[in-house]
């Protein structure tokens, strides 16, 4: 079996260190069945492995990422809600702005936010 789909397995296992890891190496493939894979993950149960989800999306970077990361940034958890804004930044994909904006009136979010639309080389102080 490819690493890829040893790594596809690992995402479901019963052991949260193994799909955190496994959430965590597979953005260095850039196809769509791991970002549909790693979209899945940010609802895990272990908010470390959601997290993680979040941030190798935005690794994976483009506007494919977009809509998993835009949702998690109304995900219950705090830190899954910072990691997805975080990740929008490194996406590269600056329609995101008018969320991050949003996001800068979030005490929570602000400075990720601020970090975010700099990444993007939007002015955070424009808006």
């Amino acid at each position: 079996m490819a690493h890829r789909e040893v790594l596809l397995e690992q995402l479901q296992s019963a052991d949260r260190k193994e799909r955190q890891h496994a959430a965590m190496v597979l953005s260095q493939f850039q196809d769509d069945v791991v970002i549909v894979a790693l979209s899945e993950a940010l609802e895990d149960e272990a908010v470390i492995v959601a997290r993680t989800a979040a941030l190798s999306l935005g690794k994976m970077g483009g506007e494919r990422v977009t809509k998993p990361l835009l949702n998690a940034m109304s995900h219950e958890s705090l830190w899954v809600r910072k990691a997805a804004v975080e990740a929008l930044g490194h996406a590269g994909d600056a329609s995101v702005a008018p969320h991050l904006v949003n996001a800068l009136g979030d005490s929570d979010l602000h400075a990720l936010a601020r970090e975010a639309l700099i990444a993007l080389n939007l002015n955070p102080d424009f808006f």
